[in-house]
């Protein structure tokens, strides 16, 4: 049995800029949110933001703006 597997790869200039950032504050601007936190991991598909106790994940094809906070 043969298997496909689909892999979304993320602009590679921008993965590059979200794992500089990991570790620090920034600001995520997505349709209709915004984030703001401690960037703690960056995939090619998917960020993890952490504020407070609550952890957000943002797929990576979403995000509209990062910033450092």
């Amino acid at each position: 049995m043969h298997f496909q597997t689909n892999q979304v790869t993320a602009e590679p200039y921008v993965f590059q800029l979200l794992q500089s950032l990991t570790g620090g504050r920034v600001v995520v601007e997505s349709p209709g949110d915004s984030y703001r936190g401690i960037l703690i991991d960056a995939k090619p598909d998917h960020i993890a933001i952490k504020d407070g106790d609550s952890v957000f994940y943002i797929r990576t094809m979403q995000i509209i703006s990062v910033m450092p906070d």
